[in-house]
């Protein structure tokens, strides 16, 4: 089963706690690090500058969960919109959760607490309601 999870909803979480959870990040198949940020840990360098779109996303990440939909029972992906058009242009089941509309301060939070960098906690109030 793919699942496509909203960020800080705790995929990294579930993944870490369940082995049959595999959490496919999306950050290193989309982007492209310039040397500033190349090496910082994924939560810090998740929405900040010195980063460019990888030419071959969303393609190569979707091979990846192609991939791994034969080595993990379930994997947990980004709900990018390419990735699940491709999916559906592919047709691979998945299933989409969403947090509650009520519960954007307490999300915002979990990306602080993780040191998100504030470009990717700014996207997380921008877009949490669409």
């Amino acid at each position: 089963m793919i699942i496509a999870s909203f960020a800080c909803t705790g995929k990294t979480t579930i993944a870490k706690n369940y082995a049959n959870y595999y959490d496919l990040e999306s950050s290193d198949y989309k982007w492209i690090f310039d040397k500033s940020i190349k090496n910082m840990d994924k939560e810090k360098r998740k929405g900040a500058p010195g980063r460019t779109l990888n030419p071959e996303w969303p393609y190569n990440y979707i091979s990846k969960i192609k991939e791994e939909m034969n080595n993990h029972e379930h994997i947990l992906i980004v709900p990018d919109t390419e990735v699940l058009m491709q999916l559906d242009f592919d047709e691979i089941n998945y299933l989409v959760v969403v947090p509650e509309k009520d519960n954007k301060k307490e999300y915002i939070e979990r990306a602080k607490r993780r040191e998100n960098h504030q470009g990717f906690i700014d996207f997380i109030d921008r877009f949490y309601e669409v």
